[in-house]
């Protein structure tokens, strides 16, 4: 949401008490911090008025859920945070440089198996195969390449 939002939200009958009384408005408490979690995930493509408008039906949905989690700040506190370690969620991977590091991964694992996590292919490093795959021979990539049109 943006400046335009505090331009149309007071007075409005849904948003006006979104905006007057939560939007901007900083908590630490788990239940609200929750709530707006929920809200934000289903807003995705949607109107926020949808999302307001369908508040009660979330809340009664996720009335009683317990799940585990917790707000992590920094992206140190996750690597550092035991339980994510333990449940899988910070996957090893190796670069093509050979160095080994941990990358987050989704906490949403349906068939309670961690993530096996690659990593992306370097900046052209799959392009000759790619180049060759679509029937270019070896000199034209070559001269591709001297011409500059990949790397």
């Amino acid at each position: 949401m943006s400046a335009a939002y505090c331009r149309i939200a007071p007075g409005h009958p849904v948003h006006g008490l979104y905006h007057d009384g939560e939007y901007g408005f900083p908590t630490s408490e788990e239940s609200v911090l929750f709530e707006r979690l929920i809200l934000e995930i289903n807003q995705a493509g949607l109107s926020w008025l949808t999302i307001l408008r369908k508040r009660e039906a979330f809340t009664k949905a996720f009335a009683g859920f317990d799940g585990v989690w917790d707000v992590m700040r920094t992206a140190r506190e996750v690597h550092e945070d035991p339980q994510a370690i333990a449940n899988g969620y910070l996957p090893r991977t190796t670069d093509a440089k050979g160095n080994e590091f941990a990358l987050a991964a989704s906490p949403v694992q349906f068939d309670e198996v961690p993530l096996n996590l690659v990593c992306a292919p370097g900046h052209g490093e799959h392009t000759d195969a790619l180049l060759a795959e679509l029937g270019f021979s070896e000199d034209e990539i070559i001269e591709f390449k001297i011409n500059s049109v990949v790397l």
